[in-house]
Order: C-alpha cells, then sequence, then structure tokens
C-alpha cells in the first residue's frame, strides 16, 4: 500500500479537530519512522483558531521549504475550478458559480414568498439563503473524497522526504499546513511567527498534484532570483521526460488561484492539470465527490525531482526586504471586489427590506380598511336586497287591511264621540246626585211632618240613580 493509499484509507475526511488530530498523530509518526523530528508549530495565542502546523527540519537554516496543507475542505457539490492560464474563462467560470448560487437563493426566496404571499418575505428570505451558501461552502458539510485536494501534496511530501538523503536532510525542511481551505490561515500565522522563514526562504508548496499530466510552477520574481529556484526548476524539467509529465514554469503574475505559497515572499507553487479544447489547462473535480483520482506517476515524478535536488553554490539571503511583496494574486483580488459588491448589495437589500417592510405595514393597514368597507358595503346590498324582495308582499299586506283599518277608524270616531257626550251626561247627573244629597242631609231631621217629604226625596233619588248608573256603564264601554 502507497502513502498516498494510507492515507485515503486511514484519513479521508481533515475537515474537524478530531479528524485533524489524528492525522497528525499518524503523520508524526510517519515522519519518526523516517528518522525525524517533526513537532507542532503555530500556536499563536492571537490567533482565534489554533493553527496546528507540523514542521520537520530546521525552516530558520534550511536551504529549501516543502509544504502542502493538510486540512480538507467542505462542500455543496460545486467545484472549484481552477484555470491558472486562461483569465476570461476563469472569470466566467467563478460568475457562473456565483450566478448559480443567486438564482437557488432567488428561487427559495421566491417559493417562500409565493407561500406567504409576503414580498418582504421573499427578500429577506433571498438575502440569507444567499449567505447559508456562502457559509456552506466554507463552514458546511465535510466533502468526503479529498484525494487530489490534498492528500496528493501530502503523499508526495512524504515520500520526497522518505527518498531523502541523510545530507540532504539538513538542508530541506518540511511544513504541513492547517486551515488552507478558510483563507490560507495557517500559513499566514506561520509567516507572522517567523518573518526571516516567511521572507527569505524559497518555499516550494505542493497542492493538488495528482490529477492531470500537466504541472504548473508559479514562482514570483524575487524567488527566480534565488539560486536555489534554479537547482529546483532544473531538477523538474530533466526529470519530466521520463516520469510521462510536463512542466511549464510561469511567474506568479497571469496564474489565477490560490494557495499556501502565496503567503510567502519566495513562495512556489506547484499543481497538476489537464489539458481543456478551447479552455486550456484546468482541473475541475475539487471540493466534490468526483476528487477520486490521483496519478502515482505524478507524485513519483514530485519525490524523485525534489530529493535529487543539490545547491550548488552558496544560498544568498535577501537583505533589507520585510513583510509580504507579493504580487497580488488575481482570485484575491477578485474575491475581495466580489464581497465588497455583495457588502454593497446586502446594505441595499436591508435597506430596501426596511422600506418595503414599513410600506408594507401601511398598505396592511389600508387593506384590512378597505376589506371592513366592503364588508359594510356587502351587507347593507344584503340588507337592500332582502329589503327589494319583502317590500311587494308587505304592500300587498297593507293593501288587504286597509279597509278594516279605515273602519276601525271610524268606529274609533264614534265610539269618542259616545264616550264625550256620556261624560257630559255622566257630569250634569253627578252634580244632580250632589244637590240632591245635600238637600237630603238637611231633610233629615226628626220631624214627622217631613217625613213624607223624606220618602218624596228618596224616591226621586233612586229614580235619578239608575239613569246614572247606566250612563256610568255606557262610559265604560265607550272607554274601552
Amino acid at each position: 500500500m502507497t502513502i498516498r493509499e494510507e492515507i485515503d484509507a486511514q484519513f479521508p475526511i481533515r475537515k474537524t479537530t478530531a479528524q485533524k488530530r489524528a492525522f497528525e498523530k499518524w503523520a508524526m509518526a510517519k515522519m519518526r519512522e523516517m528518522g525525524y523530528r517533526p513537532y507542532v508549530d503555530g500556536m499563536n495565542r492571537k490567533d482565534k483558531l489554533r493553527h496546528r502546523n507540523i514542521v520537520a527540519g530546521d525552516p530558520q537554516n534550511a536551504e529549501l521549504l516543502i509544504s502542502a496543507h493538510y486540512d480538507t475542505a467542505a462542500t455543496i457539490g460545486v467545484p472549484d475550478l481552477r484555470i491558472p492560464r486562461n483569465f476570461p474563462v476563469y472569470i466566467l467560470a467563478q460568475g457562473a458559480v456565483l450566478l448559480g448560487m443567486l438564482l437557488i437563493s432567488l428561487l427559495i426566496g421566491t417559493v417562500v414568498g409565493l407561500a406567504t404571499k409576503s414580498g418582504d418575505l421573499l427578500i429577506l428570505t433571498f438575502f440569507f439563503a444567499y449567505l447559508a451558501l456562502m457559509l456552506l461552502m466554507m463552514f458546511g458539510a465535510a466533502n468526503k473524497h479529498n484525494v487530489n485536494d490534498n492528500t496528493s501534496g501530502i503523499a508526495a511530501l512524504l515520500e520526497t522526504m522518505q527518498r531523502l538523503s541523510p545530507e540532504a536532510r539538513e538542508k530541506t525542511a518540511f511544513i504541513l499546513f492547517d486551515h488552507q481551505e478558510t483563507g490560507s490561515r495557517g500559513a499566514k500565522s506561520y509567516g507572522a511567527q517567523h518573518v526571516e522563514v516567511q521572507t527569505m526562504k524559497l518555499l516550494v508548496d505542493l497542492n493538488c498534484v495528482g490529477d492531470g499530466d500537466t504541472f504548473v510552477i508559479s514562482a514570483p520574481k524575487m524567488a527566480q532570483d534565488k539560486p536555489e529556484y534554479a537547482v529546483v526548476r532544473e531538477s523538474l524539467e530533466a526529470n519530466a521526460m521520463t516520469s510521462g509529465v510536463s512542466a511549464q514554469f510561469f511567474g506568479r503574475a497571469g496564474v489565477q488561484g490560490a494557495g499556501d505559497y502565496r503567503r510567502f515572499v519566495c513562495g512556489v507553487g506547484v499543481s497538476a492539470y489537464h489539458h481543456s479544447a478551447g479552455v486550456g489547462l484546468i482541473t475541475g473535480r475539487i471540493h466534490t465527490s468526483r476528487d477520486t483520482v490521483c496519478r502515482q506517476e505524478n507524485l513519483d515524478y514530485l519525490a524523485k525531482s525534489l530529493s535529487l535536488i543539490h545547491i550548488s553554490e552558496p544560498t544568498r539571503l535577501l537583505t533589507g526586504r520585510g513583510g509580504s511583496s507579493m504580487l497580488p494574486q488575481v482570485s484575491k483580488g477578485f474575491r475581495a471586489i466580489f464581497v465588497a459588491v455583495m457588502c454593497v448589495v446586502c446594505v441595499a437589500l436591508c435597506v430596501l427590506a426596511v422600506r418595503l417592510t414599513q410600506q408594507g405595514e401601511q398598505l396592511r393597514l389600508t387593506q384590512l380598511q378597505l376589506d371592513a368597507s366592503l364588508a359594510r358595503l356587502k351587507l347593507q346590498q344584503t340588507q337592500r336586497a332582502q329589503i327589494d324582495v319583502d317590500l311587494p308582499e308587505t304592500l300587498a299586506q297593507l293593501q288587504a287591511v286597509q279597509p278594516e283599518a279605515d273602519a276601525a277608524s271610524a268606529r274609533e270616531q264614534e265610539l269618542r264621540a259616545q264616550r264625550k257626550a256620556l261624560r257630559s251626561e255622566n257630569a250634569e247627573l253627578a252634580a244632580q246626585a250632589e244637590t240632591l244629597t245635600q238637600q237630603l242631609a238637611f231633610l233629615r231631621i226628626p220631624d214627622s211632618e217631613r217625613i213624607g217629604e223624606v220618602e218624596t226625596l228618596q224616591k226621586t233619588l233612586s229614580s235619578l240613580q239608575a239613569p246614572g248608573d247606566a250612563a256610568r256603564q255606557l262610559l265604560g264601554q265607550a272607554e274601552e
């Protein structure tokens, strides 16, 4: 079993802390078996993440550094297309990925907006869906297949370590960088702690070297001026033909892509690519489930070339040059522009969302008022329709009872007249009865001579009482 096969079988994913610590333990044990004394560097307390870079050899005194990153990436199924020598196609490919993410976000937002009938939720859902996709690309589910990115680079580095002679080991140091997939933060942290190494040492970074038969070696002008680079280039060129591969050498300008080597002043990037008609050099399986291809010939070629390097003249240190003087990388600039544009778009979307929310609330209140008015109008229309239905029947009923009402009104007037007459007659009879009562009271004297008159008056009073009772009876009937 080759070293690449062993890594792929035991540590195919190196994304979580536990996964990386397991690989770290294995890699350091492997290096010790080869006779090296590896250690972990990069525990910078200023960093929010503790970058655990695995180092073998003495980078401070070595003439050549060879590196590879050992962490693996997240994925959402979108390949990380790398097109190093065709800038227009590279931009189109990056734009296609971004456009696809925008369309997916818009689709999600549209579905939510239609389901809720809310334009505000459509915009907010679109914004958060796009943000979620961006975060998933960096911190989402781990890609399960990482043979080329970057098990191939690790295997090539370890095979080089295995082939080096004892004399060459004194002149060579090796670094396995952490957190390359999240912005080369492991390499950045190492360079910040070891400025001399970052600015003066030639570093050859092996990244995605297994898939493809054409190697692109990218080096800035300062690296090309170093004698170590001339030796490295000579060895890579000499072994290319016999290994069934080709090697193309370029400056850093005009080579699109990213890698830990860009964090070093004299960093040299080494990657493998395929030839594609109309596109040129390309690798398109990275960060997907299709990243399962690695040519052992490529690893043998690199291990052979890098292990046979002999520095023929003393190393020339670069004095008076500190900090990072690296040429700007196109991909980094493109990403910076993209981030700036997206920030502006996000701010605009937030402002638009707030304004749409306010307008939506006002529209909602207006709609409620309109609905209430329509409800009242509908109720009035219903009542009017019912009145229109009942009106003919009501009129017919009124017409039917009108004669009875007229007769009742005439009878009422007649009874009122009778009542009035009876009341007048009753008043007269009451007055007569009152007079007779008074006379009777005066006539009640124990006088035998007036007994006859008294009896006569009593008879008269009795005769008047009967008509009064009759009048009162008629008056009561009239009132009824």
